[in-house]
């Protein structure tokens, strides 16, 4: 049967495993997948996300100063200042 679907012609990434709920940390460490510390990780990456968002909506050159000085910090938590 054929697919209609654009997702059949994608591969999977899934190893069949599963993770055990366990993901690692930047440096290695292995955690929870509900440690605050994952959650604060989405946190900063949905703010920064959102700033973008914003920014690149917006006309507005008071709004497009503000989220810049929000994007730096954001990019430095995450460990690309650049």
């Amino acid at each position: 049967m054929a697919c209609a679907s654009a997702w059949c012609s994608m591969n999977s990434i899934a190893t069949q495993h599963g993770d055990g709920g366990q993901t690692r940390l930047i440096g290695g460490t292995l955690v929870s997948k509900s440690d605050l510390r994952v959650e604060a990780y989405g946190a900063i990456d949905e703010l920064g996300a959102a700033m973008g968002f914003a920014r690149s909506i917006s006309g507005d050159d008071g709004v497009n100063q503000l989220t810049m000085e929000f994007i730096h910090p954001v990019r430095v938590i995450k460990g690309r200042n650049d």
